[in-house]
């Protein structure tokens, strides 16, 4: 079964996560005719640059080619960052 959520539930269901599965990466999985790969993920939001959603749209970003990306946790940094 395939589901479609929001933002809002999202934060809700963050809520019930354990303190192991609270510190893990966001990480995205892709399902591939006969393979499954996982990457790391980030959450950025839309500007004028994004072709296919509106400004300021929420969107988990995997980047394929930098699977190396550094972890932070300062959340006023990463809202500044992403512009929140």
């Amino acid at each position: 079964m395939a589901m479609r959520i929001t933002y809002r539930t999202l934060g809700k269901l963050i809520e019930y996560m354990n303190d192991d599965q609270l510190d893990s990466d966001v990480t995205v999985e892709l399902i591939e005719v006969e393979n499954r790969k996982c990457y790391p993920a980030e959450l950025r939001i839309c500007n004028y640059e994004h072709d296919s959603l509106d400004d300021g749209d929420p969107v988990i970003f995997v980047n394929y080619e930098n699977v190396d990306m550094f972890r932070i946790s300062n959340i006023d940094k990463i809202k500044y960052d992403i512009g929140l």
